[in-house]
Formats: C-alpha cells, sequence, structure tokens
C-alpha cells in the first residue's frame, strides 16, 4: 500500500506528462516481459509444466509479479486518473474514501457484489491506495496535524493488533494459516495502512525520508530473509515463505539491471537534477 500511496503522491501532483508516463510503461513491460520469460523457461522446460501463454497476459507467472501487472495497469490509465481527481470537490474527495472502504474492505471481505463490481470504486483496490495518497498532499496544509496525530496512530496500532489476533484464533479454529485478512483489500489493513502513512507524513520533516526508511525496512528484512534460507534448521513451511522472498530478492536485482541498460542503451532517457541527486522522473522514487 504505501508504494502504490508514494506513487500517486508524486504523478498525481503534478502535470500529466505523456513523455515520461510512456517511458514509465515501456520500462516496466520490458522488466516484466524479461522475469516472466525466464521463470516461463524455468517452468515449461525444466520443471515440465504445462503453462498456457495467453493466460501470462493476464495472470501473472509468479505470485509476486502481480505489483506490476497493477501498477502498469494504473500507468496506463494515469491521464484519465488525474483528469477525474482534478475535477473533484471536497466533498466527492471524501465520498470516494468512503465508499471505496465500505466496497472494497468490508464488502468485497464478506464477498459481497462481487460479481458486478463497481466502476473505479471497487474494481481494483489498489487504485484507491493510489488517489488517497495524491489526497493526502492535497488535504496536508488544511489538517489539524497535532490533533490527528494520536487519532492516527491509535487507530494503526489496533488495526494491525486485531489483524495478528484475528488471523492467530481464525487459524488455530480452522487448524490452518488464514491469510485473507492480511490481504491489501481487508478494510483493517486499509486503515492500518492509511493511518500509518498519514502518521509518518505529518512527522517526518523531509518526506523524501518515508521512501527512504520504508526501502531500508525492506533492504534489512531481505538480509535476514537470506541468513534465514541458508539455515538447515528453518521449519519447512517458513522456508516456503523464504524461497518466495529470495525470488522477490531475484526479480528486484534483475528489474534493477535491466532499468540500467534501457538508461545505457537510449530506449528510455531521464533528466538527474544535480541539486537533490534525485531524478525528475518521479516513478524513479519506486525502484529506489
Amino acid at each position: 500500500p504505501f508504494f502504490f500511496m508514494i506513487s500517486g503522491a508524486t504523478l498525481l501532483n503534478k502535470k500529466y506528462d505523456k513523455g515520461k508516463n510512456k517511458e514509465r510503461i515501456i520500462k516496466k513491460i520490458i522488466t516484466l516481459s524479461v522475469i516472466t520469460i525466464i521463470y516461463f523457461i524455468w517452468d515449461k522446460y525444466y520443471m515440465n509444466k504445462d503453462i498456457n501463454i495467453i493466460l501470462l497476459l493476464s495472470k501473472p507467472e509468479r505470485k509476486l509479479l502481480w505489483f506490476m501487472y497493477a501498477i502498469i495497469g494504473i500507468y496506463i490509465a494515469l491521464p484519465f486518473i488525474k483528469c477525474m481527481v482534478d475535477k473533484m470537490s471536497k466533498e466527492e474527495d471524501k465520498l470516494f474514501v468512503i465508499l471505496w472502504l465500505i466496497f472494497n474492505g468490508i464488502l468485497k471481505y464478506l464477498n459481497v457484489g462481487n460479481t458486478y463490481l463497481i466502476p473505479i470504486i471497487s474494481g481494483t483496490y489498489y487504485l484507491g491506495y493510489f488517489v488517497i495518497g495524491y489526497m493526502i498532499i492535497k488535504y496536508y496544509n488544511y489538517i489539524n496535524k497535532k490533533r490527528n496525530n494520536k487519532l492516527l496512530l491509535v487507530a494503526s496500532i489496533i488495526s494491525f493488533v486485531s489483524v495478528i489476533i484475528l488471523t492467530y484464533f481464525i487459524s488455530i479454529d480452522r487448524d490452518k494459516h488464514f491469510t485473507k485478512l492480511l490481504t491489501y483489500s481487508n478494510f483493517l489493513i486499509m486503515v492500518a495502512s492509511l493511518s500509518s502513512f498519514i502518521y509518518l507524513y505529518f512527522n517526518i520533516k523531509n518526506k523524501e525520508n518515508i521512501i527512504k526508511n520504508v526501502l531500508n525496512q525492506k533492504l534489512k528484512h531481505n538480509q535476514i530473509v537470506i541468513k534465514s534460507f541458508t539455515n538447515q534448521k528453518v521449519d519447512n513451511n517458513v522456508k516456503l515463505d523464504i524461497e518466495l522472498e529470495v525470488e522477490r530478492l531475484f526479480f528486484s536485482e534483475v528489474n534493477t539491471i535491466i532499468n540500467k541498460l534501457c538508461l545505457e542503451s537510449g530506449i528510455i532517457s531521464v533528466k538527474y537534477n544535480n541539486e537533490t541527486k534525485y531524478t525528475n522522473d518521479d516513478d524513479d522514487y519506486e525502484e529506489k
């Protein structure tokens, strides 16, 4: 959720640039294609799995690639999303958030109304994170930060703790690990993610540190994953999750290599700002 909100905050808070957006889409498609081909060859010719190539257009070869499908879709629809949010009033912004939480966070979890999804509101839950990321920037100067700080912190803690407790007891009751409450479209995860992100944004003076801190934590997590993967005493069930994390590390490294090759070959071009040392293309925040 943080990455979607960061993307929305940076991309929707500026004038839409057709050229840069085209570069984002090309870069992501190249990365996704290369990774998918590698996995396809491995599964098809080494693991002898029967794979339908056509299905790869809508279903990732690996679950960890779902984010690429989602973000490419958002980039393709970005000009329309930008037009929508620019024309929305304060009341419409509030209505969007409320309906998004209800239809995605509550009704979708209860499997109510999933046959005919409401466009924009419940069609894609990650679009909500993307748009709300922009709204946080939009209304930053109009919010009483001191008054809302405690409320945000309490909401975040209660939501996270509730997810942990409910997941534990439901898993015990069903005698298997229950993961439905851990999905990003669950109401409690939505509340926890939004309140945590807003709290951080309110209280970190250098806003770029939010991105750095999030990615640094991910880096530390990856280091732990590698150490655990090399430990033979790891439980088999846990090792499955570790293997998935190692795949994510592999995907991340290949993604970085592809981006560098694209830059060097001239497929995409990025200009640098000498003062900030960050690229003008806000999408590069995600890559860092």
